[in-house]
């Protein structure tokens, strides 16, 4: 495939999909830079669609989105635990 700016690609060895910004020869392989600023061989890109990309964007979002959510609450746990277990703390001499 001939890979042009604005394609959408998968990188087959990892799935991590993008949109192509930008397509360089070096050395004589074809590189693609996906949206994510890293450079990818295009022997190991395959085509996907655009809604496909979207969606795994939205899931990446979505994703960041809950997992930011996740530590507040893990974060505000871990404190409530610290306040109690320092209530329960007694010297002993």
């Amino acid at each position: 495939m001939m890979w042009k700016i604005g394609n959408f690609a998968r990188y087959i060895l990892a799935g991590t999909i993008g949109k192509v910004i930008n397509v360089e020869r070096f050395d004589g392989k074809v590189w693609a830079q996906l949206d994510n600023g890293l450079y990818y061989d295009t022997d190991y890109l395959e085509p996907v669609s655009e809604s496909e990309f979207k969606e795994r964007k939205e899931r990446e979002e979505y994703g960041e989105k809950e997992t930011s959510k996740m530590d507040e609450r893990l974060e505000k746990l871990l404190k409530k635990e610290e306040i109690e277990f320092k209530g329960e703390v007694c010297g002993a001499g």
